[in-house]
């Protein structure tokens, strides 16, 4: 297995290149790489096709809860007819 180190100044740190056929076998441990802020670069004969980084994340507000005070539910809603 062949990994390439490439310094990108426009990003911070390096870029671990690596060949589709190779991610394919260790697209877990990559994902997970990514998910601790790694970006991964795939190559394709040698030359880079797509990147695997990690998603945006909104921190701070958890999802539940989310919601409250965003609407009012009529006092009635429950109530037997």
């Amino acid at each position: 297995m062949t990994y390439f180190l490439v310094i990108n100044h426009k990003r911070k740190g390096p870029i671990m290149q690596i060949a589709i056929a190779e991610a394919k076998a260790q697209f877990a441990e990559l994902i997970r790489r990514a998910e601790a802020g790694e970006a991964i670069e795939l190559t394709r004969y040698g030359r880079p096709v797509a990147r695997i980084v990690a998603a945006d994340r909104r921190i701070g507000r958890p999802l539940i809860g989310a919601l409250e005070g965003a609407f009012v539910l009529p006092d009635d809603l429950f109530a037997r007819r």
